[in-house]
């Protein structure tokens, strides 16, 4: 199996910043400090989002409709993080990648 690489995450992370905030630069140092619930809440779902939504890629670099990249994450987990480098060190640390479900269908 392949995994998203760190910098792939990143980039989703700094996507799902987007969606809640205005910032330039380099996005590890930043901190949740002035985030409220409600912008936690928009960042988790945002970044779980992206990345349940990026192709899967195997490691000889075909891509599969078959799998998908999944992350446990809920606000249990996000509250514990205090700056945005945790989301991405947690996401590249928990990450899984899961079989489709061939009864279910995918809308687009």
């Amino acid at each position: 199996m392949a995994f998203l690489t760190r910098n792939q995450i990143k980039n989703f992370a700094s996507d799902a910043l987007r969606v809640v905030a205005d910032f330039n630069g380099d996005i590890d140092t930043y901190s949740f400090a002035n985030f409220h619930e409600f912008h936690r809440k928009l960042f988790v779902n945002e970044l779980k989002r992206q990345i349940m939504n990026s192709p899967y890629f195997d490691r000889a670099g075909n891509q599969s409709m078959d799998r998908y990249y999944d992350v446990p994450l809920s606000m249990g987990v996000a509250n514990g993080w205090t700056q945005i480098k945790e989301s991405i060190d947690y996401v590249v640390a928990n990450q899984a990648v899961r079989a489709r479900n061939p009864n279910k269908v995918t809308l687009s």
